[in-house]
């Protein structure tokens, strides 16, 4: 039976700390919504005859270059709104996370409840990395590192003082 006790509470543990990274993403979009691909405004020329005038190439070639300038500056628009949406669901996903693992490492007493808000905070940093870690600077990728690695150390080391405090009583 405690096999049983064990596995159930471990699975709401890990729905827990799955389900919380989804609803923050999806929290986001309710707020932000990430920008969807856009289309050219400008259609693509046709392609050109080899029997064309010099008239038609010239006409072709400057059509092309209306279309090829209307796709950069699309594109363009679409990066810096894409890179926008990104850095805001890092805050935000940055922030969650790290209040997540805080809580469910030292105010949740319940310990699957504690243990998938650990996890979902953790997943919910990780997600948030994902988006802009090719955009951080290895200073900054380093840095984050060594901070989630000490809060990490520094979280265990308080849970298992509250572990080991409760076996001397």
């Amino acid at each position: 039976m405690k096999a049983f006790e064990a596995m159930r509470t471990t699975s709401l543990a890990i729905g827990i700390g799955i389900l919380i990274p989804l609803t923050v993403y999806y929290g986001v979009q309710l707020i932000k919504p990430s920008p969807t691909f856009p289309s050219i405004a400008v259609k693509m020329p046709e392609h050109l005859e080899r029997s064309a005038t010099e008239e038609e190439r010239q006409e072709h070639e400057a059509k092309m270059k209306t279309y090829q300038e209307a796709k950069e500056k699309t594109m363009h628009e679409y990066h810096n709104t894409l890179r926008d949406y990104e850095t805001f669901y890092f805050y935000v996903a940055f922030c969650t996370g790290i209040i997540l693992f805080i809580l469910g490492s030292l105010l949740i007493p319940v310990d699957f409840l504690g243990g998938g808000t650990i996890l979902g905070g953790i997943l919910t940093l990780v997600t948030g990395y994902t988006l802009v870690w090719g955009h951080l600077s290895n200073l900054i990728k380093f840095l984050s590192l060594l901070g989630g690695l000490l809060l990490l150390f520094i979280l265990g080391m308080v849970i298992g003082r509250k572990i080991q405090g409760g076996k001397n009583e």
